[in-house]
């Protein structure tokens, strides 16, 4: 919760996401695999974040803009909101250590070889 009080973002809003995610797991997911005869000894994977983005996109009434992004076999919302101009996205923690880890290496290339094309030109 500590970023979403760093951005601003109205209590309202702050509410109906995680209410969202909530509704999602608590309802909607367990609702379908009973109606369904779904198993569930092997979890439910990336499945839960249709529901999640649903739920989302439903409760937050206009206060974002939604739109997807393609990463691997998944899709993340991201949410933009108009008057703050920003973008965030909500992701599980260990899809955000992926993201941060991949960005960090990118980073040390792309570094390296600015340093590497200074070194050229001296």
């Amino acid at each position: 919760m500590p970023v979403f009080k760093s951005l601003g973002i109205p209590v309202d809003a702050k509410h109906a996401i995680t209410n969202g995610i909530f509704m999602a797991i608590t309802n909607d997911i367990p609702d379908l695999i009973q109606e369904h005869t779904l198993p569930t000894n092997n979890g439910i994977g990336l499945f839960r974040w249709n529901f999640i983005h649903k739920r989302l996109e439903e409760n937050l009434g206009g206060w974002f803009q939604s739109s997807y992004v393609s990463r691997g076999p998944c899709k993340l919302l991201f949410l933009f909101e108009q008057k703050l101009g920003f973008t965030f996205s909500i992701m599980a923690e260990k899809t955000w250590q992926d993201c941060r880890s991949v960005c960090r290496r990118v980073f040390i290339t792309l570094r390296h070889l600015y340093q590497k094309t200074q070194d050229m030109k001296l």
